[in-house]
C-alpha cells in the first residue's frame, strides 16, 4: 500500500493506494443478476475501504480519499471523507454505501445522506440489501 499526502482545497488529504486488480471484480460479476452484481461490487470497495481507514486511524484527523463504492466496476474515482464520517456510515449497518455524489443507481439503492459536493450516503435495496448484509464481514 502506497501513502500520499496532498492538498486540496488547503485541507491535507491522504490518499492510500491498495494494490489490486480488477481480476476479482470481474469474477463477482460473471453472471450475476443486475442488484447483485451491483451489490458485490460495492461490497468489494468497501473491503478496500475497511483496510484504508485501518491505516488512516493511526494517522492525524485529515481527509482520507476512500474508493466510490458505486456499482459501477469501471469506477476508481475516490470520496473525501474523514476517518470518523467513515466510520460513521458503515456504523449505520450494512446497506449503507459512499458514493461520489451522482453515481447512485435508482433502481437499486436510494441517497439518504452525505456532504452534496464531497459524498453521498445510499442504502441499498431489495436484492441488492440482501446481498449486501451476506457479504458484509460485520453482520
Amino acid at each position: 500500500m502506497e501513502a500520499v499526502v496532498r492538498s486540496m482545497d488547503g485541507e491535507p488529504h491522504l490518499l492510500l493506494v491498495w494494490p489490486f486488480t480488477s481480476t476479482r471484480i470481474e469474477e463477482a460479476m460473471a453472471s450475476d443478476p443486475r442488484q447483485e452484481r451491483a451489490a458485490r461490487n460495492e461490497s468489494l470497495f468497501r473491503d478496500v475501504n475497511e483496510r484504508i481507514k485501518s491505516t488512516a486511524s493511526n494517522l492525524s484527523p485529515m481527509f482520507t480519499e476512500f474508493m466510490c463504492e458505486c456499482a459501477d466496476d469501471s469506477c476508481f474515482e475516490h470520496v473525501s471523507l474523514t476517518s470518523e464520517e467513515y466510520s460513521s456510515v458503515r456504523g449505520m449497518g450494512p446497506v449503507y454505501f459512499i458514493l461520489r455524489p451522482g453515481h447512485e443507481v435508482a433502481d437499486i439503492e436510494r441517497v439518504v445522506g452525505g456532504e452534496a459536493d464531497r459524498f453521498e450516503i445510499v442504502e441499498k435495496q431489495d436484492v441488492a440489501a440482501e446481498v449486501a448484509t451476506e457479504l458484509d464481514h460485520r453482520s
